[in-house]
């Protein structure tokens, strides 16, 4: 199910498009990405299939105010950046609710408890995020930053 949609113009913007997609697809894998005209077969609803990706882009979302968070927390911006980590989270919980199974949406969570310091609690959700995918490659990345600062606080 793609999380992260790509839509541009074809007569000047391909070849940048699919450097943006070669690009998304290393960091959360190409079955996260979608790429509007390449992924939509031939005799399928294009407005249907373009609504239904569009729609399904919540974990984006949530990823939005996670890295938001992080950029006012970078700027000294306390009550900003508590804020957005409080949106990120509501995303992620309700994903999680929605699809129990959504790797994104546990490596997510525990992106946001790692911002709030809650390591032991990030690395859970982190583990569950790689339980469901084993080779989610942004999990894999997380836990290794989580257990590499719980390695320093011991």
């Amino acid at each position: 199910m793609a999380r992260i949609f790509i839509s541009y113009r074809r007569s000047d913007s391909r070849k940048w498009a699919n450097k943006l997609f070669e690009h998304i697809s290393m960091r959360f894998g190409k079955d996260l990405v979608f790429q509007d005209v390449d992924d939509i077969k031939p005799g399928k609803d294009f407005l249907l299939v373009l609504h239904e990706a569009i729609t399904d882009l919540q974990l984006l979302r949530g990823y939005f105010h996670k890295n938001e968070a992080m950029a006012l927390r970078d700027l000294g911006r306390r009550a900003e950046f508590r804020k957005s980590l409080v949106k990120a989270d509501r995303v992620f919980t309700t994903m999680i609710r929605e699809r129990p199974d959504d790797a994104g949406a546990w490596n997510g969570k525990g992106s946001v408890e790692a911002l709030r310091g809650n390591l032991e609690k990030a690395l859970r959700y982190v583990d569950k995020a790689l339980e469901i995918d084993p080779t989610y490659w942004a999990a894999q990345q997380d836990r290794k930053e989580i257990l590499k600062y719980l390695g320093a606080k011991a």
